[in-house]
């Protein structure tokens, strides 16, 4: 069993770091030189969620769900949810992160911006689209076209994303 069981973001690492046990700022920024992380102005954190928005006939033709549907209802409802977490508490880790480091700046210093952008299919606003793409396989391969094809939507979702506007301006 894959991680998408679990954790299908990649960003659960920013959660399991001594911010979110300690509350230790410092160690977060581990990427950085203390150099670096002085000079830090404005960050942009990208989360790239594929989760599947599938739909679902019963609900289409205005009838309820029997009981196998309901029973993949339940399971669809408990995968998606860690990764709802995950992305919440990611976010949370994040800011922690940037209040920390401007906690340590001085009032002349200028603070750190957070940006934190959430693109999903979910944002897909053509049904057909939407569609096509929560079809798609999520495997470590896929065809030429369809990574090409997802490598556009994401540049299409992340420039309507008002965080990445946000952070560009």
């Amino acid at each position: 069993v894959d991680g998408g069981v679990t954790d299908n973001l990649g960003v659960r690492g920013s959660m399991m770091s001594p911010v979110a046990h300690y509350g230790n700022v410092a160690d977060m920024g581990s990427a950085f030189t203390p150099e670096q992380l002085r000079r830090v102005r404005h960050v942009l954190v990208i989360v790239a969620n594929a989760h599947v928005y599938p739909s679902y006939g019963w609900s289409e033709e205005g009838r309820a769900p029997g009981l196998v549907d309901t029973l993949g209802g339940v399971v669809r409802c408990r995968l998606g949810h860690p990764q709802h977490n995950t992305v919440l508490l990611a976010k949370n880790g994040f800011k922690m992160w940037a209040q920390g480091i401007n906690a340590e700046r001085t009032p002349s210093e200028p603070k750190v911006e957070l940006d934190f952008a959430v693109i999903t299919f979910n944002q897909i606003t053509d049904a057909a689209e939407r569609q096509r793409f929560n079809a798609m396989p999520t495997m470590f391969r896929l065809g030429s076209e369809q990574v090409d094809a997802l490598r556009s939507l994401a540049g299409r979702l992340l420039a309507q994303s008002p965080e990445f506007r946000s952070f560009l301006q």
